[in-house]
């Protein structure tokens, strides 16, 4: 994981509840995180609102947003149980950066060769999920009452060994 050199590593980044999009549009009342993904080492998508999932052990990405860029999954398929039941998935490795909701072409970390899931069946999942597997690296803080997601790096450990701060 990086951060970019010119943000703040050790503080604490806000972010809307509701992700890149406003309130009033009908959303459900669950927290967004703004993600772009990549492939190896290619052009970074267009900035997408992921369903912060505690409960999550994996993050997932749904299969349409794979297949648009060129994000393929490996080995062979795994069930996986969600609150939706059991679905086939496969591992993918893909480049994830968690970006600023107002200025989505800053971006806040980004994890390199990072793991997501990727569902086989088309209408297993609307949008990505972030689950536990990205967020044990960060301090996270749910505030519904002030629409707000607050995260920072947790403090370093042997499992952070892995990120580095420019």
């Amino acid at each position: 994981m990086t951060t970019p050199r010119d943000r703040v590593a050790f503080g604490f980044h806000a972010f809307p509840f509701y992700g890149m999009a406003r309130r009033d549009h009908g959303l459900p009342s669950v927290p967004f995180l703004p993600l772009r993904l990549r492939v190896g080492g290619g052009a970074w998508s267009n900035p997408m609102n992921a369903v912060l999932d505690t409960g999550s052990t994996h993050s997932y990405m749904p299969k349409e947003v794979a297949e648009e860029l060129g994000i393929e999954g490996e080995g062979a398929e795994v069930e996986r149980r969600g609150a939706g039941g059991t679905f086939p998935s496969l591992p993918a490795r893909c480049d994830v950066a968690v970006v600023d909701a107002h200025f989505p072409t800053v971006t806040c970390w980004e994890l390199a060769d990072f793991e997501m899931w990727i569902p086989m069946r088309r209408d297993s999942l609307e949008v990505p999920i972030v689950g536990w597997d990205l967020l044990h690296l960060f301090e996270v803080s749910l505030l519904h009452h002030a629409d707000l997601i607050r995260m920072r790096l947790a403090p370093h450990d042997g499992a952070m060994r892995r990120v580095r701060t420019q």
